[in-house]
């Protein structure tokens, strides 16, 4: 009697996918096959190496700002790049309408962006990478005059965008509230925010003094005795942002 024994030998690999900013399903990806023209194909940027990024379907240099990406390919789209900075490669997220960096890894930074939903608010926050910079934590939410941007979502007819795609994130994916107002006993502070009237940038209001009614976009309202800020400045109320 014969026999035949097939071996079969499987051969993996050890990678360090957290200098690629830590995604889930990095490991998943495969290697972009070659272009006829002598680069790299690509559909994203986390298939091109640390010092490039996919413009157009093929891996292409990093600049050294989202401004710069910005201004050398124009349509370039919101999302995650990397950029070459004095210390080296870092990957962060652009706001491309802008040009300008609204995430980044490492210490926390501020960072400016502008509403999205009409008002085209300018606004600070404070922001860091989170879940392996598949997502981005922000908090001092404030317009540049200092007043706190309240919650913002699709409960009105007419609003299209969720809170986050209103500053220039992909999605929501988890939001808070802090009790901003002048009833202390009930709870409520100024969340922080240095500011001498409890007013806010929201979109809806009852028995408001300036602002009041429904809106479908951010405008200034209060002032408030129970209201509601997205996040505190201190970040121990904070939101998290979709970045991929």
């Amino acid at each position: 009697m014969r026999s035949a024994v097939l071996l079969t030998v499987f051969l993996a690999g050890c990678f360090d996918f957290s200098a690629l900013g830590g995604s889930k399903d990095m490991a998943m990806q495969t290697e972009p096959p070659p272009d006829p023209d002598g680069g790299v194909a690509c559909s994203t940027t986390m298939q091109c190496v640390s010092t490039q990024n996919c413009i157009a379907g093929q891996c292409q240099v990093a600049l050294a700002s989202c401004a710069a990406q910005k201004a050398a390919a124009p349509q370039s789209t919101d999302g995650m790049y990397w950029i070459d900075t004095q210390s080296g490669p870092q990957l962060v997220y652009c706001d491309m309408k802008l040009g300008t960096e609204l995430c980044t890894p490492g210490t926390p930074q501020k960072h400016t962006g502008r509403t999205r939903e009409g008002s085209n608010l300018s606004f600070t926050m404070m922001s860091q990478f989170a879940d392996g910079a598949d997502a981005c934590d922000i908090w001092a939410l404030q317009g540049t005059d200092g007043f706190p941007l309240g919650p913002f979502g699709k409960d009105l007819p007419g609003i299209t965008l969720t809170q986050c795609q209103t500053l220039g994130f992909v999605d929501d994916v988890s939001l808070s509230e802090c009790r901003y107002g002048t009833d202390t006993a009930g709870g409520y502070s100024n969340c922080g925010f240095t500011v001498s009237t409890y007013l806010a940038w929201g979109h809806h209001c009852s028995s408001c003094a300036m602002g009041n009614g429904d809106w479908t976009h951010y405008v200034k309202m209060g002032p408030f005795t129970d209201g509601k800020s997205l996040t505190n400045v201190s970040g121990t109320i904070r939101a998290r942002c979709k970045t991929r």
